[in-house]
This record gives C-alpha cells, structure tokens and sequence, in this order.
C-alpha cells in the first residue's frame, strides 16, 4: 500500500503545441487532469498525494505565461479544487514559498487552507511556488533559529532539518511519478524523496486517465522495499 504518492505533472505547453492549440488551453487541460486524478483517488487507499504544480524555476517563464498559468491554477483551487475536497473530504495543503506568489493567489490558498483543514479522508498537497533546494536552505535556517533560542549550539540533525521543512506532517513519498517523458526531479523533494521509487512515462499531463493510476499502484505493489537492507 502508498502512504504517499507525488506526482510531478510536466508537459501541458507541449501537449497544446501538438494538438495545436495555446499554451494556456494546455494549462487548462492540465488542470482539469487534476480534476480526474482527484476523483479517481477516491476509490483507492491513498492518505497523502502531492502535486507539482509550480516550481520556482517556472517563474523564469516570460512574464505572460507566468500570468496565465497562475490566472488558471487561482481558478481552478477556487472552482475545481475547493468543491471536491469538501465533497470527498480532503484536506488541501501547499507546499512552497508564498512569499514568491501574487496575494490573490496566497488568499485563495488560504481559504482552502481554512476551509478543509478538518478533513481526514486524504491530504492532498500542491507544491506551489515550490523549489526543494529553496525548502533545504528555509530549513536549515528555521532549524538553526530554533537551536538559537535555548543557545543549543549543537549541529542541526537530520530530525531538526526534516522537521523544519515546509510540511513535516507529511511522509516521505513511496512513489513518485513524472509524466512528460524527462527523467529527473527537477528540484522536487530532494530530501524527501531519498528512498523513494520513480516511474517516468512518456504521457504528458493532459492526458492523464484513471487507468494510469492503477497501473502505477499495480506496480508499485510488485516491488519489495528494503531501504538498503537484505531481503530474506
């Protein structure tokens, strides 16, 4: 069983480019991918589920993608996202730095925030504005911080790291899973992500079906987890 599964969702400008429409209907039909993973997990034992929505890397964009896709993913949280975590239950958090993100969007986050935080059936994470080598070095200097204020002039442990980063509530993910057909992180999770299993596939994000997570979870349960130890 995945406690955590995370998926990086790459490829919407892409898939508009071969279907020969803007790049923003490709942001659209990401979202809307959302939408159907989100009712799919309904019927499967998933507690905690990240999303890679928007790096920090992504505001290297020019200036009029950056607009749209933000413009999206703040209509998408409020319509979409909002009414099926309060049907199904889920409770909608962020990964990221707001600081970075327009404050129409940092409002609407924290509305969801608001809103779903008493929902147990499934935490579903969005990393927004979100950079892992960015949360590393918040970490270290929210770790470091706390170690000032009892004069604690010991070095940071991997405990005191891991509990500074963004959202310690949430476990380390099992699988993670990218879609657009490159094979790397792209600064999601470094830490988090030390022993986790990967699954590349050449789909883009839009064309994400309810069978691909089934296939995933298949997968995932035919392989044996050792975490450097020995099998019996």
């Amino acid at each position: 069983m995945i406690n955590h599964l995370a998926i990086i969702m790459d490829g919407n400008a892409r898939w508009a480019q071969l279907n020969g429409l803007k790049t923003v209907d490709g942001h659209i039909a990401g979202a809307k991918a959302v939408a159907r993973l989100i009712k799919a997990i309904e019927h499967t034992p998933i507690p905690f589920l990240t999303l890679y929505a928007f790096s920090t890397e992504n505001f290297n964009r020019g200036e009029l993608e950056v607009t749209s896709i933000l413009n999206v993913i703040g209509q998408f949280l409020i319509d979409d996202i909002l009414p099926l975590a309060l049907i199904h239950g889920y409770r909608v958090t962020f990964l990221g730095n707001f600081d970075m993100l327009p404050k129409y969007i940092c409002d609407i986050c924290n509305t969801i925030i608001q809103k779903t935080h008493l929902n147990a059936n499934c935490t579903i994470a969005i990393a927004l504005g979100y950079g892992g080598r960015q949360e590393i070095v918040s970490a270290v200097n929210v770790a470091i911080d706390r170690k000032r204020l009892t004069n604690d002039l010991s070095p940071v442990s991997y405990e005191e790291l891991r509990a500074a980063l963004y959202d310690p509530s949430i476990p380390d993910p099992e699988l993670v899973v990218r879609y657009g057909g490159k094979c790397r992180l792209s600064n999601f999770m470094p830490i988090q992500t030390a022993y986790s299993d990967f699954i590349f596939t050449n789909k883009l994000w839009p064309d994400f079906e309810d069978a691909d997570l089934n296939e995933f979870l298949s997968d995932y349960s035919k392989i044996t987890v050792t975490h450097g130890g020995r099998n019996a």
